[in-house]
């Protein structure tokens, strides 16, 4: 029945966790820890690097009597570098652990709520029909209905293509030689979840890696490197925007890239990420809800009469 389908589901998902938190997030994690030592370590001798590379446009600006002076920028920018501080992180850890706690909260609320759903979904959409006017029954349930799967395409769609693309970049960056792999690929799966500005968020890590430890299976100077790992990203970006996402998003939304703009700005300044994750799914319900409380409203064109056509003639 539906009470052990949505119980086995809950378990699929407890064990397929369980694995993650064991064997994966670990390895993760030290990956992630190392990439972060190492920018700490290399990004001071980088940006001291740096001034040999603007010394020939230095020289230009000085023809035009502009005087630019390279050295005492980079030396500026390396003194204004974060230095780790062991006793601040330790202080800190105490707002880590409390943001750890509610965010668990906040996830096994939504997993109750999510069991709840699975469980009584209809009936619960059936409860709001019968709240509204007997005569507006219908266009209820139908604008429900389009809600639901808007929203279901749209963050079924997001989830699965977090992680095919997550998987997919790990083996890309793999067959590259990329260092830490594993957690770069993940990490860019995971903003993939984010709309429009998720996957890029997501790749600067692996620029970050390749531009301190280059590729180990690609030859050429550092540059060289980059060029090559993003000409890739972008090649497997359009292959998922163009073969792997109208299967399982399509036009989910229905909004125009306009309003797909304004609404991902509008929750980003309300908040954060959060409200860039939910923007379009609120503005695509927004969209539908429009669309029906406006139906009705339509001006009606009378029909022509042939006399009325012929005096026009």
């Amino acid at each position: 029945n539906r009470m052990l389908a949505v119980t086995g589901v809950y378990l699929l998902g407890a064990v397929l966790t369980l694995v993650g938190i064991v064997l994966v997030i670990p390895t993760i994690l030290f990956q992630l820890s190392q990439l972060i030592e190492l920018t700490i370590k290399e990004l001071p001798g980088l940006l001291q690097n740096s001034g040999a590379y603007l010394k020939p446009l230095e020289t230009t600006l000085a023809k035009y009597d502009i005087h630019v002076g390279t050295d005492e920028m980079v030396s500026l920018l390396v003194s204004r570098l974060p230095q780790p501080d062991g006793p601040a992180i330790v202080a800190q850890m105490s707002g880590v652990a409390i943001s750890t706690m509610t965010i668990a909260v906040y996830g096994l609320s939504v997993l109750l709520l999510t069991f709840y759903f699975l469980l009584d979904g209809k009936g619960m959409i059936d409860s709001v029909v019968k709240l509204s006017p007997a005569k507006y029954q219908s266009t209820v349930s139908d604008a429900l209905s389009e809600i639901h799967h808007c929203l279901k395409a749209f963050f079924r769609g997001q989830i699965v293509l977090g992680l095919l693309f997550g998987v997919f970049m790990v083996v890309v960056y793999m067959l590259l030689g990329v260092e830490y792999a594993l957690a770069l690929g993940l990490f860019l799966g995971i903003w993939e979840i984010v709309p429009v500005i998720g996957p890029t968020i997501g790749f600067v890590p692996a620029l970050v890696s390749v531009l301190f430890l280059g590729l180990a299976n690609v030859g050429g100077n550092r540059l060289m490197e980059i060029i090559f790992l993003v000409i890739a990203f972008n090649i497997c970006q359009w292959v998922k925007d163009n073969l792997v996402a109208p299967r399982y998003i399509g036009d989910a939304i229905g909004l125009h890239p306009v309003l797909v703009f304004i609404a991902i700005m509008i929750g980003a300044r309300l908040d954060g990420i959060l409200g860039i994750i939910v923007s379009l799914p609120v503005a695509g319900t927004l969209a539908v809800l429009f669309k029906y409380l406006t139906a009705g409203r339509q001006p009606k064109v009378e029909p022509v009469s042939p006399e009325d056509s012929a005096e026009t003639q």
